[in-house]
C-alpha cells in the first residue's frame, strides 16, 4: 500500500517507475526519522529508569557500579 500526496494520476506528469521511486524515497525518509526518534526515546527511557533505580537505593548500600 503506497501513500501519495500529489493530486495527479500515476504516470501523468512523470513515468510510473519514477513516481514509485519518489514515493519509496519519501517513505524511507519517514521511516528513518521515526527510527531515529524511537532510538532516542529508548535511550531516554533507560536514563530515567537508571535514575529512578539510583534514587531508590539506600545511601549506604555500597553499589559497585559507580
Amino acid at each position: 500500500m503506497k501513500r501519495r500526496s500529489g493530486g495527479t494520476t500515476p504516470g501523468a506528469a512523470r513515468g510510473v517507475s519514477e513516481l514509485s521511486t519518489a514515493d519509496d524515497v519519501e517513505l524511507i525518509d519517514e521511516l528513518s526519522l521515526l527510527t531515529t526518534q524511537a532510538g532516542r526515546m529508548r535511550a531516554r527511557m533507560a536514563e530515567i529508569m537508571a535514575e529512578l533505580d539510583r534514587r531508590r537505593m539506600p545511601a549506604g548500600s555500597g553499589s559497585c557500579l559507580r
